[in-house]
């Protein structure tokens, strides 16, 4: 694990304590450093075997890198599926304090009095709240670790206020009535925008998966035509016309272009899942669960297209 710059090192660790997992950051650390160094050395292998040696080393080079991304941005999505766990049912826990601080408990009590299964995950970091206040750590020391457990702005902004609450001496259970009402209302007010927002998900969608591999399929089916006429013409005799165009042999082969037009279909899919993301959650890594999908539907569409015009230009021609 100290093999990573401690910036980074400082990053993966923070991000994997958010995730809850029950392991070692330094044992998964290495196990992450050694099976990404392993698999990119294969597929840099595997590139030397197809083409040469640079080649290998820019294959090596850019799949680790992007190997390690991409394990992090997993990990960053498993602590915010934590979170928006949790935030469901936070409104729903503050409310269940808030009747037990009426009813004359003292606040670690409420908490594990509120504390039930229905809860999810949020039930086992109260019962970790509770357990350290009964080992004898103060109940604001306890829930302001639990902020540092999860990654979520929400929990943080409740526990905040409690804890000022608390220090003031203010009604903390009408408080915690209060933040779990404007959770909710803002919950909803968030439905209503992403519901809002589902059009411009379908445009953005119906672009990525169908405009753009249509278009980039028909391309080198029209090019391979055009080659083939131009071919079939006797250029020489039209030098010295007075035509206003003139003729030339296409430099641009068909296998170039269908190899291009595929990875600017494929860079387009994932731009296209990232813009979805942005517009849905309003960060771009919330749309790489959409990437799947897109590039699925994008191949369909770019071979079948590719399949379609050939098969009709050649009949049309047979005609």
């Amino acid at each position: 694990a100290n093999i990573y710059p401690p910036v980074l090192r400082k990053k993966f660790r923070e991000t994997l304590s958010y995730t809850g997992l029950l392991i070692d950051n330094n044992v998964l650390l290495s196990s992450m450093f050694l099976n990404i160094l392993v698999l990119s050395m294969i597929l840099s292998v595997v590139n030397l075997i197809l083409s040469n040696i640079p080649w290998a080393i820019s294959t090596f080079i850019i799949s680790f890198v992007v190997l390690h991304i991409l394990l992090y941005l997993i990990i960053s999505l498993q602590a915010d599926k934590k979170a928006l766990a949790i935030e469901k049912v936070l409104p729903d826990a503050l409310t269940s304090i808030a009747s037990n601080l009426k009813a004359g408990l003292p606040l670690d009590k409420a908490i594990v009095a509120s504390s039930k299964p229905e809860l999810g995950i949020l039930k086992s970091e109260l019962d970790s709240v509770a357990k350290e206040v009964s080992l004898g750590s103060r109940i604001e020391t306890s829930l302001t670790r639990l902020t540092d457990r999860i990654r979520s702005a929400k929990l943080k902004w409740s526990i905040e206020l409690c804890l000022y609450s608390l220090k003031s001496g203010g009604q903390l259970s009408e408080l915690l009535i209060s933040i779990g009402n404007n959770l909710r209302n803002q919950e909803i007010i968030e439905d209503k925008i992403r519901s809002q927002i589902l059009m411009y998900v379908f445009l953005i969608f119906g672009a990525v998966a169908i405009g753009v591999p249509f278009l980039n399929g028909m391309a080198p089916v029209f090019l391979d035509k055009i080659s083939t006429i131009t071919s079939e013409i006797d250029l020489e005799s039209f030098e010295g016309t007075q035509m206003p165009i003139s003729f030339g042999q296409v430099s641009v082969t068909t296998q170039f272009l269908v190899v291009h037009n595929l990875v600017a279909v494929i860079i387009s899919v994932i731009l296209g899942a990232l813009l979805i993301g942005v517009v849905t959650r309003g960060k771009a890594k919330y749309g790489l669960k959409n990437i799947p999908i897109l590039m699925t539907v994008a191949l369909a569409v770019f071979f079948l297209v590719r399949k379609f015009i050939t098969g009709f230009l050649a009949s049309f021609a047979g005609i």
